[in-house]
């Protein structure tokens, strides 16, 4: 038996359909790759925001932290003056 031209147009069109199908996977897995590549940069952009958040709440506590420490000396200082006044004066 041999093949007639309905089999042999039959066959073109599966093989169009595949390499078709096959181009369309192509450009799926490129769009999925690049897809991929940004969220991984935008998680590390993610993550060096978050670490530079982290450092300037640290630099903030701790300047904070200062002042207080500061603040309470001058506090304990005019309180000392204070009762020294008071005490002279009476």
């Amino acid at each position: 038996m041999t093949d007639h031209k309905g089999h042999n147009i039959c066959d073109m069109i599966e093989s169009q359909q595949v390499q078709m199908f096959q181009r369309r996977a192509q450009i799926l897995k490129k769009k999925i790759d690049a897809s991929s590549g940004e969220t991984e940069i935008f998680a590390d952009e993610l993550n060096e925001i978050e670490d530079q958040l982290a450092s300037a709440k640290e630099g903030t506590l701790s300047e904070l932290e200062e002042k207080f420490e500061v603040l309470i000396e001058m506090l304990k200082n005019r309180k000392d003056t204070l009762e020294k006044t008071v005490k002279a004066h009476y």
